[in-house]
């Protein structure tokens, strides 16, 4: 590991965290399909109230594409390379309905669930469930997907080291994503607008970018709610955790758009312009790029809360989640925007009502308050437990708009909460400082590196 530390571009401060991190996500990165591991455990509930986890032993694709820049300027470039064999995999698989967002850590794209009544799990909480692994649902995720893979393998068509994964037939794959990116958001923008913001955030399907609690547990996956009926969702243990839930849920011809998924959708037309600029295929980057511009104004006009002065995260919705925090890394902003500043600020404010877990004291009494439009049911909150990545882009943000400061404090606050061994788990109870959830998580290992890398003073200052 001394020898393996010594390839690593190791910035001034925060050393000894970063290489801990470094060496465990080395270590999470699969041998057999080289993607990275969410987690090596499962079922432990991400707050006190939650119920267990889903089976975290398995391959995602969704921060993890966000963090090839972050791998290559750590000096990581042979995790980087297998990472990017593992997306182009993806991209030539021969599978019916196409890439899909989680895989089995030896690139299964369908494991059957099985109870495991035989594990006492999480304090002797039980109903553990391992696999889980199924085709995506949900109109959202093929756009969202072709996005995250034209992002990542983008990176595999500009450095000399890998040109032997650039081939003809991956651009061309790229272009053919692109392609499919675009018409999903094609038709994003023909949805008519939620008759109103409050409809838009209750009636929108589950994300993972935006820390759903949905994804996280079994029988709430995308489109699961219409398997398992109205039934389950009113006596679903979700109620007692999540305020949210006590509200009654519009009915709506079509879920509103989740404007990071757009965000993606436009990510791919962009990077494959990118490609084509940089192979000097002037007629195709003109389409893309024109392409990338229409969908660019789409997006930062119908994701724009005028009342709130921040984009949120469904076209026409209030609320700002997480997802938004990515915003200007994935470059659809710029990070000295002031409507990206003005977002920031006010996920500040929305930040406990979209925790990963809550605790309250009274859930009726909490569903009524909400009704009745009060924040007041704030304090009944015993814990709640936000996602460690969460808090992680939520330090980068602060990075990225000038509050240097408060970005190194809350870092610092974060990385404070790790145990004995230096990991951080799924979520952190922001009250008690306890680690809840997996451990150790792929995404805030990657955010670790991220934040700790950029937050740090430069060798020049010495």
């Amino acid at each position: 590991w001394k020898t393996w530390c010594a390839s690593l571009c190791l910035c001034v401060e925060y050393q000894d965290i970063l290489v801990r991190t470094a060496i465990t996500l080395g270590m999470m990165q699969s041998e057999e399909f080289s993607g990275f591991i969410s987690s090596f455990t499962f079922g432990i509930p991400t707050g006190p109230d939650a119920p267990p986890t889903r089976d975290e032993r398995l391959c995602r694709l969704f921060d993890e594409c966000l963090c090839l820049s972050i791998l290559r300027e750590f000096g990581m470039l042979d995790i980087c390379r297998k990472f990017l064999e593992f997306l182009k995999n993806i991209c030539f698989l021969d599978s019916e309905g196409g890439p899909q967002s989680t895989y089995s850590h030896l690139g299964q794209g369908e494991v059957p669930a099985e109870k495991v009544p035989y594990l006492a799990g999480f304090h002797g909480r039980g109903d553990l469930t391992v696999g889980g692994v199924a085709p995506d649902r949900g109109d959202a995720l093929p756009g969202a997907l072709c996005g995250l893979l034209c992002l990542g393998l983008t990176h595999a068509c500009f450095d000399v080291r890998l040109k032997d994964l650039c081939s003809p037939k991956l651009i061309e794959r790229l272009e053919s994503l692109a392609t499919t990116a675009y018409e999903a958001f094609q038709d994003y923008a023909k949805r008519p607008p939620p008759p109103s913001a409050t409809a838009a955030d209750l009636a929108s399907q589950p994300s993972y970018f935006d820390d759903d609690l949905r994804c996280y547990t079994y029988g709430w996956a995308a489109g699961e709610e219409e398997e398992h009926g109205q039934q389950q969702r009113d006596l679903g243990a979700w109620q007692y955790w999540h305020p949210r839930a006590h509200q009654e849920v519009p009915k709506l011809d079509q879920p509103p758009v989740h404007t990071f998924t757009s965000v993606l959708c436009w990510c791919a037309a962009d990077r494959v312009r990118r490609i084509f600029a940089h192979r000097d295929n002037r007629a195709k980057a003109e389409i893309w790029g024109q392409r990338a511009e229409e969908m660019s104004a789409v997006i930062l006009q119908r994701a724009w809360s005028p009342d709130r002065k921040a984009f949120t995260s469904f076209w026409g919705g209030a609320v700002v989640g997480p997802s938004l925090l990515r915003l200007a890394e994935v470059g659809i902003i710029k990070a000295n925007d002031p409507r990206f500043a003005s977002t920031v600020e006010c996920f500040e404010a929305d930040a406990p009502k979209v925790a990963l877990s809550l605790s309250v004291e009274n859930a009726p009494q909490v569903g009524g308050l909400l009704q009745a439009g009060e924040d007041a049911w704030l304090d009944s909150v015993r814990s709640y437990c936000m996602s460690s990545n969460t808090m992680l882009w939520y330090a980068e943000a602060l990075r990225a708009v000038g509050r240097i400061d408060d970005a190194k404090k809350l870092f610092n606050s974060i990385t404070a909460c790790a145990n004995d061994c230096g990991l951080l788990s799924q979520s952190i109870d922001m009250r008690t400082r306890k680690l809840w959830g997996n451990i150790p998580h792929c995404s805030t290992l990657l955010s670790i590196l991220r934040v700790g890398t950029r937050l740090s003073m430069s060798w020049r200052d010495l």
